[in-house]
């Protein structure tokens, strides 16, 4: 995995068991949930007062990771995946 600040973390969507540990964290402002058995991704961010928004991005949609000021299409995550 690349070298990332340590305000974002990237998780399969099966290690969903750890995602309020990492709310609690109070440097990460971002997260993103990669869903292991379909084409979509969920990135979650704190805003004002510790609330956080959930945003769901599909096939053909483009994430923006506003912490780090970089963004990608869902087609490069998925690239060379093959569903059951």
């Amino acid at each position: 995995m690349t070298n990332l600040p340590s305000d974002v973390i990237l998780r399969c969507a099966q290690d969903l068991s750890l995602v309020s540990r990492d709310r609690a964290c109070p440097t990460i402002q971002e997260y993103v949930l990669i869903n292991t058995e379909y084409r979509a991704v969920e990135v979650c961010r704190r805003e004002k007062n510790d609330l956080w928004s959930f945003l769901t991005f599909n096939l053909g949609d483009g994430v923006e990771l506003t912490s780090l000021g970089v963004g990608f299409p869902i087609a490069d995550v998925y690239e060379d995946v093959i569903f059951p």
